[in-house]
């Protein structure tokens, strides 16, 4: 599983999304990460930020027109299987994996989701494998990526799974191909 980032909310201000954006895009330029402007449309009317991260997933940022934080993955398929009152006031759980990041990614993004959420959010949970988010703990930080890295070095080392399954893996693809033709 590694070391995640499970968050959602809802803005204060709808009107503030212009100047969230402005802010996540320059704090963007400054740690040099890219960023993606999702508009809204017709079929899926959300809009904000998609943030991309080396060795991370990717950290979307983007709102339903009432503020409310979701995904546009999710939001497409709830559109079809929920009424869409229930899909605006829910809370929608996003989900970004910093595990390949490594900690020092991880603690920044915390505090820059921190400082959005006291400046912009008037709603804002956040559940973080590692808890900086809530004992601003380095250390306790970096256990957690430690902790997290020694116990599924390789696929193998997972309790139950036979090591040689995943290493001979690639030479089994291999015959099945050949077989075929």
């Amino acid at each position: 599983m590694g070391v995640s980032i499970h968050y959602s909310g809802k803005l204060r201000n709808t009107s503030d999304l212009p100047s969230y954006m402005d802010e996540v895009v320059d704090l963007c330029q400054t740690l040099r990460w890219t960023h993606q402007y999702i508009p809204p449309d017709s079929g899926v009317p959300i809009e904000g930020l998609v943030v991309y991260i080396e060795g991370c997933d990717p950290v979307v940022l983007t709102f339903l027109p009432g503020g409310r934080l979701c995904h546009p993955m999710l939001y497409s398929y709830l559109k079809g299987v929920e009424q869409m009152e229930k899909v605006e006031s829910a809370d929608h759980w996003i989900i970004t994996h910093t595990q390949d990041a490594g900690p020092v990614v991880h603690m920044e993004l915390i505090r820059i989701l921190r400082y959005l959420h006291e400046k912009y959010f008037e709603d804002f949970k956040v559940n973080d494998s590692s808890k900086y988010w809530e004992t601003n703990d380095e250390e306790q930080c970096r256990q957690a990526f430690a902790n997290s890295t020694d116990l599924f070095e390789f696929p193998g080392d997972i309790p139950g799974r036979n090591p040689d399954t995943f290493r001979n893996k690639k030479s089994i693809v291999k015959r099945k191909l050949r077989r075929r033709h």
